[in-house]
């Protein structure tokens, strides 16, 4: 049982589910933003940080933290 984070396919659906239309280039870039050390794992920390960089004002912190809860439960 995965803990505490989201492996590279969750990450993308993640990212997909918020409006996100991703190239293999751009999640390429993104992915060496949130996993610098290539895991393959994103940790609940880096999705933090990468969403209050890219997100508008409209997008809370709890509304990020939400979208993390749901799509990592039972990780």
């Amino acid at each position: 049982k995965k803990k505490g984070g989201m492996d590279t396919d969750e990450f993308r659906a993640c990212l997909i589910s918020m409006g996100y239309d991703l190239g293999e280039a751009e999640f390429a870039r993104i992915m060496s933003v949130v996993d610098p050390n290539g895991k393959g794992k994103v940790t609940f920390q880096s999705f933090v940080d990468f969403m209050t960089r890219e997100t508008t004002e409209t997008d809370t912190a709890e509304q990020v933290a939400a979208s993390f809860r749901i799509l990592a439960a039972d990780k």
